[in-house]
């Protein structure tokens, strides 16, 4: 080795070293910025987060506020209607007869108890409205299974002549190998082919065989038919839910006006009671 060949032995040495040492040098850059991209990722989340926290809380903090400000002045309403209550109901009690009170209780309950009724009503109503709907969305479940069924039935008749064709195809390929092969003395191949053959045969046979034709176009003719029973059961489904929806909002028009209608109504079931000179009217 000469000189030239040393020093260029070395060089080669030292560049491969330099590049060892590069190579590791970008992997653990890489690792750095893989590591640095997750932080940012972090720190972004962290931020919304942050924001997000913070929007919620100035929110509650006003809502608090809100509350607090009308709880002091219901509280203020509270105190002076208590006062008026404790005092009017000193007075009532004494000015009416003693049976009138509870008269008035009962009337109170009785209107009360016809918009729990109707409250009720709309409550199973609504509960009818829910079943229906449950009972619509099984029904169409099962429609759209009868449909998929049915565009299989479809795919598999047509698709039967190119399966046909196909296998014919087959079957004459492998009769023409299974003969050239034993004229040529290929015996142990010939009776590989001759196998394979009685495979494809008894396919084609199969595919082209009448009885299971008709069961072909039969289960064609019965997912048809079940498609169509099944789409009048949506539709039957979909009645009952439009009935149980009509009955929901009768039943809730009635709870509304009841509601609406409740003081009207009490007022009317008081019982007659003469004032005295110089009351007022009420």
């Amino acid at each position: 080795m000469n000189v030239i060949e040393e020093k260029l032995e070395k060089l080669q040495a030292g560049l491969d070293e330099i590049e060892v040492e590069i190579a590791s040098k970008q992997g653990a850059i890489k690792e750095n910025q893989a590591a640095i991209k997750r932080a940012e990722e972090q720190r972004n989340e962290l931020i919304a987060e942050i924001a997000s926290l913070k929007r919620e809380g100035d929110e509650l903090q006003k809502m608090r506020e809100a509350i607090g400000t009308e709880g002091e002045a219901a509280q203020d309403e509270v105190d002076g209607a208590r006062q008026v209550y404790d005092e009017l109901e000193v007075g009532l009690t004494q000015a009416l007869p003693e049976n009138v009170p509870e008269l008035v209780l009962d009337a109170v309950q009785r209107v009360d108890g016809e918009i729990n009724e109707l409250r009720e009503a709309v409550d199973n109503a609504q509960t009818a409205v829910e079943k229906a709907e449950e009972a619509l969305a099984g029904a169409q479940k099962e429609a759209d299974k009868a449909e998929a069924d049915f565009q299989e039935a479809q795919a598999e008749l047509e698709n039967l002549p190119g399966q046909v064709k196909k296998q014919r195809a087959g079957v004459s390929n492998l009769k023409t190998a299974a003969s050239t092969a034993a004229r040529n003395g290929k015996t142990v191949e010939a009776y590989y082919l001759l196998l394979e053959l009685k495979d494809a045969l008894e396919q084609l046979e199969a595919l082209v065989d009448p009885d299971q034709e008709a069961d072909r176009v039969q289960r064609w003719f019965d997912q048809r038919q079940k498609v169509l029973d099944k789409k009048d059961a949506v539709e039957k489904k979909r009645d009952e839910v439009d009935l149980a929806r009509g009955r929901l909002n009768g039943a809730q028009n009635a709870y509304n006006d009841q509601q609406r209608g409740r003081d009207r109504k009490i007022r009317e079931s008081l019982p007659s009671w003469p004032q005295q000179e110089g009351e007022p009217d009420g």
